[in-house]
Formats: structure tokens, C-alpha cells, sequence
């Protein structure tokens, strides 16, 4: 489950880097990547009142929810600009917007930990399957 856990963290922030949060040639792919981080701090805002594993996998499904309606979205913004495929080298128009992503992508993996408590309980670990089905639909990570 820790694996998992790691996975989903470092695919938040692969997804973050590869899109990021206005206008210019990008304009669409930062309003996806504005809508993904802001799916992602209200999932780390749920997570910090988790006391059960019913809390964890709600928190888990309201996510999985909004990630199934981004994940598309992202898929054809990758498509759509290549070039954002290279997270060492980003377009200079987003090079400002990476703070962002960043920040959201801690704020993912302190979430992730709340759970931890509760990673066992087979219901939990269903909804973790269900999150991480959901953002494969991004594509592979190149």
C-alpha cells in the first residue's frame, strides 16, 4: 500500500509538471492543470478530517470523481502540446506556474499520509485501485 501511495504521489507531481496553471499558447492546458490542483487541494482539505476508513474512502471517491473528468481533458492537452512531455525543459510561459504544482503535489502527499492509518481496511485499498485506474487514463508518463 506504501508503493501505491508512492506512485499516486509521484504521478501528481509528473501530471503537475507536465501541466501547468491563464492565457498565451497554453491558456487551455493551465485552465486543466488550474482544475486538477484545485481538485487536489480539496481532496488534501478532506483528507484532514479523516478519522475512519468510511473518511478515507469518500475522500478517495470525491477525488477519483473529479480526476475521471480531468483525465481526458489531460490526455488530449498532452497530445495536443508534445513538447510539455519534457518536464526538464518547460516552456518559458509555465515556468511560473510550477511553484504551484509543486506546492499541490506536497500538499497530495501529506494527504496521502492521513490514510495511512487506515491503508488495510479492503475498502480503502478498492478506492486507492479505482484513483489510480483513473489517472492511468492520462496515458504513460514519458
Amino acid at each position: 500500500m506504501k508503493k501505491l501511495i508512492l506512485v499516486l504521489t509521484v504521478a501528481f507531481f509528473l501530471l503537475g509538471l507536465t501541466a501547468c496553471g491563464g492565457g498565451g499558447k497554453y491558456g487551455d492546458f493551465k485552465n486543466v492543470m488550474n482544475e486538477m490542483t484545485d481538485a487536489q487541494e480539496k481532496f488534501a482539505a478532506t483528507c484532514e478530517n479523516i478519522s475512519s476508513a468510511d473518511d478515507a474512502v469518500a475522500a478517495l471517491n470525491g477525488f477519483t470523481t473529479a480526476m475521471e473528468g480531468i483525465a481526458p481533458k489531460m490526455k488530449t492537452m498532452l497530445e495536443k502540446y508534445p513538447e510539455l512531455k519534457d518536464k526538464e525543459n518547460p516552456p518559458e510561459e509555465l515556468k511560473p506556474l510550477i511553484e504551484k504544482i509543486e506546492t499541490a503535489g506536497k500538499k497530495m502527499s501529506e494527504a496521502m499520509k492521513k490514510m495511512q492509518p487506515y491503508q488495510q481496511d479492503p475498502k480503502v485499498q478498492e478506492a486507492m485501485m479505482k484513483l489510480f485506474a483513473a489517472m492511468t487514463k492520462v496515458g504513460p508518463q514519458e
